[in-house]
């Protein structure tokens, strides 16, 4: 028996037969054709835009609303005409083929996002090999059903696409490894989705061949090849008892958890945006407690305008009431930065011109965003989120744009409401001043991803070090203890939307503290709803 070990990105048990499967494109085919290259590139991207839209509908139909915009997002990208401007341009300046073209261009869009260090753009980069996949097999013929089999199997690449999921067989596919990819990646969101298990081996998948036996326990991030047969008793054991622990926990009634001391625990939930809205009022969740607002940022070719972000902000607004909503300000800027902000690219991004540094810098833009949450707060309960925060120097800028925004939109006419104001708890800075920063906020949100790293001193986007970048650190744990007796003691509550919030191990430690709202992906709120149930009268 031989063990691979990964990381989980969607926890489960699942055994029986691994199907190798191929996502490389780097060798293009080219097939007898007479006409025009211009033409036929131009064809392929319609006919591979009306595809991801196809498989928009599947993953609608299979997994939700909320994993079907991630073909929808492809689409959208295969129907941007700078891309499509890119590649006739390679067309004729290398005056080589349409597959060529269509290689070169988008393998250096995917270099360009894989090498940032922001984990979410860095994930971007599969999608951009995704849409190439998608063309290639167009312009070359192919079917483009990989994957297509009755079989139930393991499936295992190198890299394994959204469209590799989507295209086979519903019901077959048990499990997924694959060596590229991560917990935010788009194929880790679709296999949570569609309950699949997955793991991501980033040392690679040796060793593992087409037919062989093999046992997933994504929990554990450990991949058995031929396993024994008292592992698989083991993990047939587990999976019952897994299967068991997610219908108990669906059971669990939504009722406010009450500590001891007379305080209520929300839980909330993380969103990217409107069309994680589906998977958010299914989890049954109290509220948003991280609207994460730059996305509408980065997947554009240009700055969302006021009334554009107003729309996106009020749809979710007035869907949650009356749960409240925490919109966190654009936290974009240096290797996640878009194009169209001319920003330098940083040696050190993580300490770079990011979130609130760069919402004072550009404060046009910043203004434009301020406009559009206050004219939204007039439709449901809404918190004001500001990141990076390092200083009370920033909340009070901060503040006096927000006056200003005020006074431009009572003199315009236009309604706005008086949204609570909470800073971003991630730096070490923020830490150590919270007695001052307290008194200034109307709330405190720990983001735990970012705090581990600044205070462990480790890159958390870097395979290498993330094992050093420990959540459970004893630094951590007491910077976290530190800041909401800060928040406790000036009487505002103190909130989690990190990664840490959804870890159960810690969950009474962090009532202990004080903590009254924890943020979670929507697919984590029932199990910590079921953690707190256990919790009940012990805190």
């Amino acid at each position: 028996m031989l063990q691979i070990t990964g990381n989980r990105i969607a926890d489960g048990i699942a055994i029986g037969k691994i199907r190798i499967t191929g996502s490389d494109k780097s060798v293009v085919k080219r097939v007898s054709f007479s006409g025009s290259e211009f033409e036929r590139l131009k064809d392929a991207f319609v006919r591979a835009a009306e595809r991801q839209e196809e498989l928009a509908r599947k993953a609608a139909y299979s997994a939700g609303e909320e994993v079907a915009q991630i073909f929808r997002a492809h689409a959208v990208m295969l129907q941007d005409e700078l891309l499509l401007a890119e590649v006739l341009e390679a067309l004729e300046d290398r005056n080589c083929t349409a597959e060529e073209a269509v290689r070169d261009v988008l393998d250096a869009q995917a270099a360009r996002y894989a090498g940032m260090s922001d984990i979410f753009l860095r994930e971007r980069a599969a999608d951009f090999r995704d849409i190439r996949n998608c063309l290639l097999e167009i312009l070359s013929g192919e079917a483009g059903n990989d994957g297509g089999s009755d079989e139930s199997v393991l499936l295992a690449g190198e890299e394994i696409t959204p469209s590799d999921l989507m295209r086979s067989t519903p019901g077959s596919l048990l499990g997924i490894i694959t060596a590229k990819g991560g917990y935010e990646s788009h194929i880790a969101i679709l296999a949570r989705g569609m309950g699949i298990p997955g793991i991501v081996c980033p040392r690679g998948i040796k060793g593992v061949s087409d037919g062989a036996m093999a046992a997933l326990d994504a929990t554990e991030g450990i991949l058995y090849l031929d396993p024994d047969e008292e592992t698989l008793a083991h993990l047939q054991a587990k999976q019952e008892a897994l299967q068991q622990e997610a219908e108990s926990a669906a059971e669990v009634p939504a009722e406010p958890f009450v500590t001891a001391e007379g305080r209520t625990i929300r839980i909330c939930a993380n969103i990217s945006g409107p069309s994680d809205m589906t998977a958010v009022l299914r989890s049954g969740a109290d509220g948003i407690g991280l609207f994460r607002t730059e996305m509408q940022y980065l997947g554009s070719t240009a700055a969302p305008d006021e009334e554009k972000q107003f729309e996106s902000y009020r749809q979710v607004i007035q869907e949650m009431a009356p749960r409240p909503v925490i919109l966190r300000t654009f936290d974009v800027g240096s290797d996640k930065c878009p194009d169209y902000l001319n920003l330098p690219v940083e040696d050190n991004p993580a300490l770079g011109l990011r979130g609130i540094r760069l919402s004072l810098t550009m404060r046009d833009l910043f203004k434009a965003q301020l406009r559009a949450i206050l004219r939204a707060s007039a439709c449901g309960p809404v918190g004001l989120l500001l990141p990076m925060v390092v200083s009370l120097r920033e909340v009070e800028e901060s503040k006096a744009l927000i006056a200003e925004c005020k006074e431009e939109l009572k003199s315009e006419g236009k309604p706005y409401g008086d949204p609570k104001l909470g800073i971003m708890i991630e730096t070490p800075a923020a830490v150590l001043c919270a007695e001052e920063l307290a008194p200034a906020v109307d709330f405190f949100s720990f983001g735990t991803n970012d705090l581990t790293q600044y205070i462990c001193a480790s890159d958390r986007q870097n395979t290498l070090t993330e094992p050093f970048a420990d959540g459970h650190h004893p630094a951590v744990l007491k910077a976290i203890a530190m800041a909401a007796k800060a928040a406790t003691d000036a009487g505002i509550p103190v909130g989690i939307c990190g990664e840490l919030a959804s870890d159960l191990t810690l969950t009474e430690e962090f009532l202990r503290m004080g903590i009254e709202e924890l943020s979670v992906n929507p697919g984590a709120v029932l199990p910590l709803r079921k953690k707190l149930e256990e919790l009940r009268g012990k805190v």
